[in-house]
């Protein structure tokens, strides 16, 4: 009996608009598009629940790259760390460093993690996948100075390769910063890192990072 009820689960159209959301939302955009959302859902009641056609489904409909939803995803701390990382092509030396910034040194990449509040969640929904859970003042802040860091050779264990971040930025046709408005976003950076008045405290700090904000409706 229990297996039947699962079957009856697997197959009800409410699942599959359920995957279906969940994969949209992860691919094309927090507010997932209806119309794509009923393509992968046919699709899953179709193959008996196949997500790789699920998926193909979703990447392979007309509105996946249409202007409002390219390049709309908010990234995740881990995400913004590895995607990074390749960017500058980083060389790692091993075992990797674990100090912390009061520890003495430069920072180890997980206290970068830490700090924009992805590390050692222990319930098992998994990390939010909206930008409403991760766009803050002090997360913003705080992946701001990740970046300082990296291309400045401060993280532990971690030796950039800016000329291999320069020609990916030629390749994509971005422009480069000039020395001017590099220096002017350390100043700010650096203003914005003073110490201020006492604050909220750890607990509610990252509970106003990624607990504090309603995500999108199921």
């Amino acid at each position: 009996e229990g297996m039947q009820v699962l079957t009856m689960l697997a197959h009800h159209p409410s699942t599959a608009r359920f995957v279906s959301t969940k994969l949209v939302r992860r691919f094309v955009a927090d507010d997932p598009p209806a119309e794509i959302v009923a393509a992968g859902s046919q699709a899953f009641l179709k193959t008996g629940g196949d997500i790789r056609e699920v998926v193909r489904a979703i990447i392979t409909h007309p509105q996946f790259f249409a202007p409002q939803y390219y390049q709309a995803k908010f990234k995740m701390p881990s995400e913004l760390i590895a995607s990074s990382l390749r960017a500058v092509n980083v060389e790692v030396s091993f075992p990797p460093a674990r100090r912390r910034r009061n520890q003495g040194g430069d920072p180890a990449l997980g206290a970068y993690l830490q700090d924009m509040g992805q590390a050692g969640k222990r319930t098992p929904e998994g990390y939010p996948d909206y930008a409403s859970a991760w766009v803050n003042s002090n997360a913003l802040l705080v992946r701001m100075q990740f970046a300082n860091a990296l291309a400045s050779g401060r993280i532990a264990g971690m030796k950039p390769n800016l000329e291999a971040a320069r020609q990916l930025a030629r390749e994509l046709g971005l422009p480069e910063a000039n020395a001017a408005q590099i220096e002017q976003v350390r100043a700010q950076m650096a203003e914005a890192a003073k110490p201020k008045k006492p604050g909220p405290g750890a607990g509610e700090a990252q509970m106003m990072m990624y607990g504090g904000e309603a995500g999108p409706a199921e």
